[in-house]
């Protein structure tokens, strides 16, 4: 910048915001406008560390893939400038000052996608340009590393009017185009902007630092704070560290917190650590900034100081845990330890870890390490005494199981979190480990939980602001409604339009909306905001009671569907994509069964995939989530609405369209209904509803009950979660004539593909899960007789002649043996998955006439499908959960049960007379009507009688000579 604007006086209310947060320990937020917007950072960053009486504060610089300075490097940055100058673009003052600024601070240079490398860090100044790259997540992951009196800027190039933000068109819309769907509303972009507005440390500057009035309610002038004055929880901190600071265990670890909870939860773990139970988990959880990578810090340092030799500490990267291993330097330095003389401090040598510390080493009494291990090394975790798992959200649920162990382990994570598995540790892992510790050998549970933020004060407006755009804390204000009959209730179309037009009611509505999906799911982000507010295939609907509404609030929700169109896609532009190993974002139904199934005219049809459907946990199980699963599927059969004429949704007229050049933003006028009835909108054209979902036996049951034939189950398992997706579908009717028997045809060829694959990849799956899967309970009602052939739901039941196909005489002989408990389960061991297969394939459920056939229960089933299919023993399948209480007898019997049911159907199959071109004359085996077969062996019957003779009673020989005689004398005549 020249001279001129050096001097330029800086407008009062920048400073005295600035000045503001640093004496209420709260962050700013700068949105700045122009294209020399980064010179502006130096003077900013200059105002920041004078306010917070630092030297230098550092600074996060986030970007997409380039700098709107050239480049990170300085001899880069040196070629680029020269450049510049020799176009006029810059001037060689404003490079010196900027050059200076870049060179005598630090500064953390980071991509968006390499993000997630910062979390656990805390910076006084975070600088955010390349505005159409952001998402929600990263706002949140970005932001939330800034302490109390630091400076969020967020930069934004030169416009007439910040309405055009509204139409930007952002990195991830292109993940929400499908080949039908293109158009993109960029609604989030407009909410986001319009409740700014309600940040109350937030200001919009241009390039000269210049408050431009962002909206009406700009202030025109901001008003000092008063001194500091001591809140209550700091006033208990005080007494707390008082009255600790003689005890050496714990004194010292106590003196280096900062907030009064951060205390409680370090002496909490202390309490576990002196203990010394190897069989404890304490698990912390708590939102962005609250000290929990510090807590562990200290807890780790006071293990230390009770002996504890191996302690080691996992996170996704050796980045997230710099926070912690600074204050387990802190905690040894605190109870006494002098560096060098009694440990030391190791550094990784990689560049690409920027020389993070991973290991401290203690040598003051015995050998002791606090060592940093790749959550992938989980050999190495057997020779921990102590194993603190930070970040855990970030790492695969799989894993962090993986990972308990007969030692102390610390969990951390962030519950409310936007790392997108923090709700899984809460809803998965956690409940899991609550069940262990109400029984007898389990793992014991101690819960400790951090809400008073400690990068930054409490009540931090930045933080409000936060919650409430990317709906942070929803769940905490979500509130049961009283309980109603599901048939009282309807189903309502939202538009989204109007639910992110950031009006009150809107906003209460979508509040609800995310409460549900956090309270329900495992799996959630804020860019799920986003993506429901701007993808363009997508629905919302709500399961809501009318008459709940009064005063004309938002009524009681009961329910919510989000619904994604997909399909009606070219048959040679799937080839295409198929072709070259592509996977477009969005249909992800079509492309998977067109390739799975080898059948492109699949992916020509229209369906609708359910994203997500989610009721109050405390309301499961009352039939809501069927009841909106109900009328869904009767809106796109057209039972409700015609389908003739499908319609649009109602588009919302902006009465601000019209740009006067101003940077105000308002509300926008004449927004359509909000919530619209069924009756009133006509139905999208679809020929089926699909759902795809990790398997669980609970999800599997519910779908089956909604007419949902399953028809595809990923062999590979998900990285996060650790269970196969699963894809169910039911046919609807489209009104263009389209056979809906297609879904029950891929159902059976699923069946048997299910069923050839549980001894390979799906052999690890749970019995239980597996049996619901394979078993058709409703296939005994389907059955038909067509000539000589039954058929149980399509499937041809087996015949004597098929029978003898599968099995050798010696095989049946066998199995009768085993039935009548003459030989033992070894001697029939081979042919148990014959027998497994063909019964889970559907084709014993009948006999030829349309008789009863082999039906098991559930239990004998089980036992026959883990045994027969899975290649599993009687133990392994008492380890699983489902059997932890059934014993190995009780197995055995479901086993033989099973087995003795086949063995009267086989018998009722060979009732019959065997034709002679069926008499087995291939290998030489002739069957007789008995069940037994005739010796291959022919021996003279003279010898045979001597030879039994030689071993027999006198009485034995006379009886067989005898039979013998008559034997003769009965061919005579």
């Amino acid at each position: 910048m020249s001279k001129s604007e050096t001097s330029r006086r800086v407008d009062d209310r920048v400073k005295v915001a600035l000045e503001n947060a640093v004496q209420s320990k709260h962050r700013s937020f700068f949105l700045l406008v122009g294209d020399n917007g980064r010179d502006q950072v130096v003077n900013l960053h200059a105002m920041v560390s004078k306010a917070m009486h630092k030297s230098k504060v550092n600074v996060l610089w986030c970007y997409k893939d380039s700098l709107s300075f050239g480049s990170a490097s300085k001899r880069r940055r040196a070629v680029e400038f020269k450049k510049e100058v020799e176009r006029g673009i810059t001037s060689a003052d404003t490079n010196n000052e900027f050059e200076v600024f870049l060179s005598q601070n630090k500064i953390r240079f980071c991509y968006y996608k390499d993000t997630q490398k910062i979390l656990g860090q805390t910076y006084g100044m975070c600088v955010l340009q390349d505005f159409e790259a952001l998402t929600p997540n990263l706002l949140a992951r970005t932001m939330e590393t800034v302490e109390g009196g630091g400076l969020v800027v967020l930069l934004i190039r030169t416009m007439k009017s910040l309405k055009q933000l509204y139409t930007i068109t952002m990195d991830v819309h292109s993940r929400y185009r499908t080949s039908q769907h293109a158009d993109i509303v960029p609604r989030f972009n407009e909410r986001f902007l319009l409740s700014l507005a309600d940040c109350k440390s937030f200001l919009c500057v241009n390039d000269k630092l210049e408050v431009l009035p962002f909206t009406s309610s700009t202030r025109s002038k901001i008003k000092p704070l008063q001194k500091d004055i001591f809140t209550e929880e700091e006033k208990k901190l005080k007494l707390l560290q008082e009255e600790l600071k003689a005890n050496a265990i714990v004194g010292p670890l106590i003196q280096a917190c900062v907030t009064l909870q951060q205390a409680t939860s370090v002496l909490d773990m202390m309490e576990a650590i002196t203990e010394k139970k190897l069989t404890t988990t304490a698990t912390v959880t708590a939102g962005r900034g609250r000290g929990k990578s510090a807590a562990l810090g200290l807890a780790a340092a006071g293990a230390v100081t009770q002996g504890y030799s191996n302690i080691f500490v996992t996170a996704p990267t050796p980045e997230n845990v710099q926070t912690l291993f600074e204050f387990v330097v802190r905690g040894l330095k605190e109870m006494g330890y002098v560096e060098r003389e009694h440990y030391e401090v190791v550094q990784a040598e990689a560049a690409e870890l920027s020389q993070a510390v991973i290991r401290i080493n203690i040598f003051k009494s015995h050998r002791q390490t606090v060592q940093y291990i790749l959550p992938n090394d989980g050999a190495k975790f057997a020779q921990a005494e102590l194993l603190i798992v930070d970040e855990a959200a970030a790492i695969p649920l799989p894993l962090v199981k993986s990972m308990m162990g007969p030692y102390l382990v610390f969990l951390s994570s962030t519950i409310t979190g936007y790392e997108g598995t923090g709700r899984s540790l809460s809803l998965k892992l956690f409940s899991d480990l609550k069940k262990q510790s109400k029984g007898t050998g389990g793992r014991s549970l101690k819960e400790i939980n951090m809400t008073q933020p400690i990068r930054y004060g409490s009540n931090d407006p930045v933080e409000d602001w936060m919650n409430h755009v990317l709906c942070l804390d929803a769940e905490i204000g979500a509130q049961n409604p009283a309980p109603v009959h599901p048939d009282q209730l309807e189903l309502f179309y939202v538009n989204r339009d109007t639910l992110f037009s950031y009006h009150s009611a809107a906003e209460e509505l979508l509040q609800r909306i995310v409460a549900l999906y956090v309270s329900s799911h495992y799996k959630n982000s804020p860019n799920d905001i986003q993506l429901l507010s701007d993808a363009p295939a997508h629905h919302l609907f709500v399961l809501l009671d009318p008459k709940s509404a009064r005063n004309g609030g938002v009524p009681d929700v009961y329910a919510v569907i989000q619904v994604c169109e997909e399909g009606s896609i070219q048959a040679n532009k799937l080839e295409t994509d198929l072709g070259k190993g592509l996977r477009p974002n969005g249909d992800i139904i079509p492309y998977t069964l067109s390739q799975h199934f080898q059948e492109s005219s699949f992916a020509e049809l229209s369906g609708l995939r359910v994203v997500r459907i989610a009721v109050l946990p405390d309301m499961t199980r009352q039939k809501y989530g069927s009841k909106a699963l109900e009328l869904l599927t009767k809106y796109y059969n057209g039972e409700i609405c015609s389908i003739e004429e499908p319609g649009k949704q109602e588009e919302a007229k902006d009465a601000n369209e019209a740009d006067d050049g101003s940077f105000t933003i308002r509300p926008r006028d004449n927004l359509p209904h909000l919530l619209h009835r069924l009756t009133d909108r006509k139905p999208e054209r679809c020929h089926y509803i699909g759902v795809s979902y990790g398997l669980s036996v609970e999800l599997y049951n519910y779908w089956t009950k909604g007419a949902f034939a399953p028809v595809y189950l990923r062999q590979g398992k998900n990285d996060l979660t650790g269970e196969h997706s699963m894809i169910m579908l039911r046919s609807m009717n489209a009104g263009d004539g389209v056979a809906q028997e297609w879904v029950d045809k891929y159902n059976i060829d699923f069946g048997k593909r299910f069923v050839r694959l549980l001894p390979l990849s799906f052999r690890k799956v749970p019995v239980v899960t597996a049996l619901s899967v394979a078993c058709n309970p409703k296939a005994l009602k389907h059955v038909k007789v067509d000539g000589g052939d039954c058929y149980v739901k399509g499937v041809k039941q087996i015949t004597e002649s098929d029978l003898m196909q599968h099995f050798t005489p010696y095989d049946l002989q066998r199995l009768s043996a085993f039935t009548r408990q003459l030989v033992d389960k070894s001697v029939i061991l081979d042919l148990v998955p014959i027998i497994a297969t063909m019964y889970f394939t559907g084709t014993m459920y009948a006999l030829p006439d349309g008789g009863a056939g082999v039906n098991l229960p559930i239990p004998q089933a089980a036992v026959l499908m883990a045994i027969g299919l899975q290649g599993l023993t009687f133990d392994d399948i008492i380890a699983q959960t489902e059997f932890s209480s059934t014993r190995i007898n009780q197995l055995v019997s479901f086993f033989e049960k099973a087995l003795n049911r086949v063995q009267v159907h086989f018998d009722a199959l060979r009732s019959t007379e065997i034709p002679a071109a069926t008499t087995g004359e291939s290998d030489g085996l002739v069957p007789t009507n008995s069940g037994k077969i005739q010796s291959v062996i022919s021996l003279p019957k003279k010898r045979a009688v001597e030879g039994e003779a030689k071993e027999s009673s006198p009485k034995k020989v006379a009886a067989v000579a005898a039979g013998g005689k008559k034997k003769k004398r009965k061919v005579a005549k």
